[in-house]
This record gives C-alpha cells, sequence and structure tokens, in this order.
C-alpha cells in the first residue's frame, strides 16, 4: 500500500506546484499587462501633451505675427502722412522762394527807375542853370558822389527756425524743410544784391558816358 500511495501524494505535490505556478505565471503575465498599459497610457498622455503644446505655439505665433504685421502697417500709414507733410513743405519753400524773388525784383527795379529819375533830373537842372548865364571859360561843374540807398528789401534779413524741439522723425523733416527755405531766401537776397550793384554800376557807367 505505501508503494501505491506514494507515487499518488507525489503527483498530488507536483500538481499543486504546477498549479502555482500556473498562478504565479499568469499573475506575471497580467501585471505586465498592466504595467505595459499604464506605459502607453503615459506616452498617449505625453503625446497628446506634445500635440497641444505645439498647437498653442502655432496660435501664439500666429498672433504675434498679426500683431506685428499690425505695427508694420501703422508704421507705413505714419510714413505715408510724413511724406505728404514734407511734399507739403517744399512745395511751400518753393512758392514763398518764388514769390520773394520776384518781390526782390520788382523793388530792385522801383529803386533803379527812381534813381535813374534822380539822376536826369538834376542834369536837367544843371544844363538849364548854365545856359541861362553863357560865360566865355567853361565851368566844370563837379557832382558830389552820393551813396544810394538800396532797397528796403534787401536790408531786412532772413529769419532763421528754430532748432527741431525733439529728435522724432516729423519734427526733423518739418525743420529741414523750413532751414531749405531759409536757405533759399539767403541765396535770393545774396543774388539781388548783386543785381544791385551791377545796375549801379551801369546808372554810373551811364553819367560817365554823358
Amino acid at each position: 500500500m505505501n508503494l501505491v500511495k506514494l507515487p499518488v501524494n507525489n503527483l498530488q505535490a507536483i500538481a499543486i506546484i504546477a498549479l502555482v505556478g500556473t498562478l504565479l505565471a499568469v499573475s506575471h503575465h497580467q501585471g505586465y499587462k498592466s504595467a505595459f498599459a499604464k506605459q502607453q497610457a503615459v506616452i498617449d498622455k505625453m503625446e497628446k501633451d506634445k500635440a497641444q503644446a505645439l498647437l498653442l505655439s502655432a496660435q501664439n505665433y500666429a498672433l504675434e505675427l498679426e500683431l506685428a504685421r499690425a505695427e508694420a502697417k501703422k508704421y507705413e500709414v505714419k510714413a505715408h502722412a510724413v511724406g505728404m507733410a514734407l511734399a507739403k513743405k517744399q512745395a511751400e519753400v518753393s512758392r514763398l522762394k518764388t514769390e520773394n524773388k520776384r518781390k526782390l525784383k520788382m523793388s530792385l527795379l522801383k529803386t533803379v527807375k527812381m534813381q535813374a529819375a534822380v539822376v536826369l533830373t538834376a542834369l536837367a537842372i544843371t544844363a538849364c542853370s548854365s545856359t541861362s548865364a553863357p560865360s566865355a571859360t567853361e565851368i566844370k561843374v563837379v557832382e558830389k558822389a552820393v551813396m544810394p540807398t538800396p532797397p528796403a528789401a534787401l536790408m531786412v534779413a532772413p529769419v532763421r527756425p528754430n532748432p527741431p524741439k525733439d529728435g522724432k522723425t516729423a519734427t526733423l523733416l518739418e525743420h529741414a524743410a523750413e532751414f531749405g527755405g531759409y536757405v533759399s531766401e539767403l541765396e535770393n537776397q545774396n543774388q539781388a544784391w548783386r543785381d544791385w550793384v551791377n545796375s549801379q554800376a551801369a546808372v554810373d557807367g551811364s553819367e560817365g558816358t554823358r
């Protein structure tokens, strides 16, 4: 009987060991699957967070790009306005330059005509006085040199514009236009002085010829 029971007991022990091993294997496999599932969930969450971060970054970039475009558009409008203002100032300077030049020429011509009239009147009076009392001895009359009076327009100096109040682009451009007008007025007055001196020389030459 003992010889028969021993193998049966061994079989039971082997069966128990096999069952425990199987349970352990199943438990280990289930744990592995659970750990793998958790790891995959973490990976999926990281991928999802990464996708959301990329999407948010793209949205922020698009917003910043739109703001930069709006800022550039604003500066473009401002630059256009400054350019229009500068063109208007330049046109005004050109108009004033032409007007001042015309006024200087008219004043110079008027002064020359008045001085010529005075000279002709003096010559006529001298001729009349010399014919009223004839003399055998020729009398030479030497007139005293008189400094002619320049036109009033030549005696007024152009007003120099004040320095710019700040360093803004519009202010600097406006000051540049005003200073350009000031320089143009100086050039016109300088040319008017030369014209007046030449006209005086021509009058003096005509008097010497007579």
